[in-house]
């Protein structure tokens, strides 16, 4: 039996429960990582593109099925899956929020426009407020910054969804450290010549 590929998209409308889309989905464009081998990782993002001929999307409308919930941070999920052959598996392709809602509506066409961004979008907006840390190996002090309550992320109820090397450079004891919790991971991971990104399964990451 040959192989099949299919492609899941799906949106927590409500916050918590997936909904998959994939109907209604005629194109999903992704760029992640970065541009040159030196360049620092970028955030990703995506860009769906949905068919809103039955307005389900359409604010206000009669027949809206998600239109009038906020759909701005809502968490998006596409994954892929393989079946049938030799191989049987399932991945994420990509993961992150909603930042971005375009309508577009011609004579007898209707679409929507969807920009979700990964993790970094969270982080780059996280902040570090007086906070001291102990002399501490790189992979804990990022852990310890993605655990702070003020950053979260992942949040406290699945700490494992990450991919964090142990590090062998140990960093000093630091207090009334303030900062941008991106900028502060990413200064951490260049002191061994490492790396921090989101990868595609949209799992924060230091190599």
């Amino acid at each position: 039996m040959s192989a099949t590929v299919v492609v899941t998209v799906a949106i927590a409308f409500d916050g918590s429960t997936f909904t998959d889309i994939s109907s209604r989905v005629t194109r999903t464009s992704i760029r992640y990582g970065r541009d040159r081998l030196l360049d620092e990782f970028n955030s990703g993002s995506c860009i769906i593109t949905y068919d809103n001929a039955n307005n389900s999307l359409t604010p206000g409308h009669s027949d809206s099925t998600y239109g009038n919930t906020q759909l701005i941070g809502r968490e998006v999920r596409i994954s892929s899956a393989v079946t049938g052959g030799s191989d049987s598996y399932s991945t994420y392709l990509f993961r992150g929020t909603i930042t971005d809602i375009d309508y577009v509506a011609g004579f007898d066409t209707s679409t929507v426009s969807i920009t979700v961004v990964d993790g970094f979008e969270k982080l780059g907006r996280a902040t570090v407020l007086n906070q001291s840390f102990s002399a501490e190996t790189t992979s804990t002090r990022i852990t310890n910054i993605l655990d702070l309550a003020t950053v979260d992320y992942p949040d406290e109820s699945n700490p494992n969804d990450r991919d964090i090397n142990t590090g062998s450079v140990t960093c000093a004891s630091a207090s009334g450290v303030n900062g941008n919790a991106l900028d502060l991971i990413q200064q951490t991971t260049r002191t061994e010549n490492g790396r921090f990104l989101s990868n595609h399964a949209g799992t924060p990451s230091s190599t």
